[in-house]
């Protein structure tokens, strides 16, 4: 995959997860439906997952990296970026008071669940064209 069509991808992705977050605020669709979240945090965790890739392998940092250790190191980056930034946005869901009255723990943890599940969606996706494919 080219460069510019992967950064089309991310983009759409983006307004994707963009739009979806405007039209739930709009429409009450986090109270509506309890699982609209979790979409979000999956579609979320995929990005975080893809943009990494993206930045990994196309700003030539990926040279850095032994042979030996290469998909291991990809691999732990990638799933740690996409727990801190989950971890991030839970803290930023607390500050802005939008977390619920009762079972914020259990939210919080699916929230995070749903954030690794979609990063290694987005893992699995890649690593099958691009990192195992060139050892």
């Amino acid at each position: 995959m080219q460069k510019k069509s992967f950064s089309i991808i991310l983009l759409v992705l983006i307004y994707i997860i963009f739009a979806l977050d405007l039209a739930a605020g709009q429409y009450f669709l986090y109270w509506r439906f309890w699982w609209f979240d979790m979409v979000l945090h999956f579609l979320g965790g995929l990005w975080i997952a893809l943009v990494s890739y993206y930045i990994l392998f196309f700003s030539g940092y990926k040279r850095k990296f032994k042979k030996v250790k290469e998909k291991y190191s990809i691999t732990i980056l990638i799933l740690v970026l996409v727990i801190g930034v989950g971890v991030l946005w839970e803290v930023f869901e607390y500050v802005m008071g939008a977390v619920p009255k009762t079972g914020h723990i259990l939210d919080t943890c699916l929230d995070l669940l749903m954030d690794i599940i979609g990063g290694s969606v987005g893992y699995l996706l890649i690593s099958k064209k691009y990192i195992l494919a060139k050892r």
